[in-house]
This record gives structure tokens, sequence and C-alpha cells, in this order.
């Protein structure tokens, strides 16, 4: 299943001029948006029960852990996948792990770069490419790679363990035949 969850916050001061060049996003954008604390609930909702996916983990982890912290509430404990790191393993003669040229390198249209919603959906789309990719991995390359992404920051068992389990079973459903 595949939801959405957007809204522009109110950040209580003016965006820097960097900011809006970046991300196209302007003071009249965030004007009248909702503060944080009264869509955080609403947001740790759409997160329960789902699996935290990010194109560089720790740094949005980090900061939506903050923003949690700072209204006294605590980021959900869940499955967590770096789309730059499994990029890394999965995707090794890249020229770049920027979320913009990898998606651009593997032919998908990320029209607002830098936005957060824009940019969420690319991260998703190449999340499930790269999900794809392992799908079609012989059984010993997910075996070697279940053993050395150990000490990674993706939880990748929870993608191994059963991809490892269904080739195993095909493969004794094949030879009982």
């Amino acid at each position: 299943m595949t939801d959405r969850f957007s809204t522009f916050v109110d950040p209580f001061c003016d965006i820097p001029p960097f900011i809006t060049e970046l991300t196209g996003i302007t003071d009249e954008d965030v004007r009248g948006a909702p503060a944080f604390i009264d869509v955080a609930a609403d947001l740790l909702k759409f997160m329960d029960g789902s699996g935290f996916v990010a194109h560089n983990v720790p740094f949005d982890k980090g900061f939506l852990k903050a923003q949690l912290e700072m209204e006294e509430l605590q980021f959900p404990s869940t499955v967590q996948f770096d789309t730059v790191e499994m990029s890394r393993v999965l995707l090794p003669k890249q020229e770049s792990y920027k979320l913009s040229e990898l998606t651009s390198s593997l032919d998908m249209d990320h029209e607002r770069p830098h936005q957060a919603d824009s940019d969420a959906e690319m991260t998703a789309e190449l999340f499930l490419f790269l999900l794809h990719k392992l799908q079609h991995l012989p059984l010993i390359t997910l075996q070697t790679l279940s053993q050395i992404t150990k000490g990674l920051k993706s939880d990748w068992s929870a993608l191994f363990q059963p991809l490892i389990h269904k080739k195993i079973t095909t493969s004794l459903t094949e030879m009982m035949g």
C-alpha cells in the first residue's frame, strides 16, 4: 500500500534565500501553515507500522527525531533503509550517489529536486528499484551480502531473510518436483 503525508510547516522565521533558491519554497508558501506540533501526531500515526526509508537516513532521521524530541515526542522504533547505502552496495559503478544524479542516471523523472515531497517520491521509486534488483540476485549472493551488510545503517536482514527463505523454499519445491 502506498500513501502520502505532505504538508508545509511554519518555521516561524524567514526562509533564507539559499533555501528558497534550492527548494523553490518561499515565505509565502509557509505563511499560515501549521506549526510542527500541530502535525506531529498525524505524522507519527502515518509512520506507525511502517519502515523508515530515506536517502541518507542519519540526516533525515536525525532532523525528524530532534524535532519530535523538542515536542517531547519520540521517533518510532522501526526498520530503516538508507537508499544511499543500498545504492552503493547494489549499484557500485555509479558516478554519483546524490539523489538527483542517481535517479537521472536510472531514467527516473525527478521534477522538483530538493523539495521534500518530490525527494520522498524519488527515494521511494529508487527503493523499489533496489528491491527489484535484490529479488533477482542469486541465493549465494544474497547469503554473502547478508553477512557483509550486518554492520551497516540499513536493516538489511529485514530484506534478505524473506528473499533467502523464498529462494530456498522455491529450490526445494523444484527439487522435490
